[in-house]
């Protein structure tokens, strides 16, 4: 099916449409394809390893290198390095939460361990 615009010009629509589904695949492709290309962020280094003393993540080129100098108790984290102490994951998203809010949440989970 074909119609004439105000112009005179002919146009067809399944053929508009196929035009655009077309480049809107080209265009996504492009877009996955930049992105695989172009990495943002330290992705190749921050491959996470456990730290032996907290148990939670660190920089995996940094593990390496302690248990290639042969470090004691290596892997290390920076923060038990330094003496600092790192929130507990559990604790870290509630610390946003009211009082009332916690006191609720930790009574529900009590209930339902019951």
């Amino acid at each position: 099916m074909k119609t004439v615009n105000s112009t005179g010009r002919v146009m067809n629509p399944y053929r508009q449409y196929a035009i655009a589904v077309k480049q809107a695949v080209a265009k996504y492709e492009s877009k996955k394809e930049w992105k695989k290309n172009n990495p943002r962020g330290f992705k190749g280094i921050w491959k996470l390893a456990k730290c032996s003393m907290c148990k939670r993540g660190m920089r995996k080129d940094i593990a390496v290198l302690q248990i290639e100098n042969k470090r004691e108790n290596a892997p290390i984290c920076m923060a038990c390095i330094m003496g600092y102490k790192r929130k507990d994951p559990k604790d870290a998203g509630m610390s946003k939460w009211k009082t009332k809010t916690i006191k609720k949440f930790i009574k529900i989970t009590n209930q339902s361990q019951n």
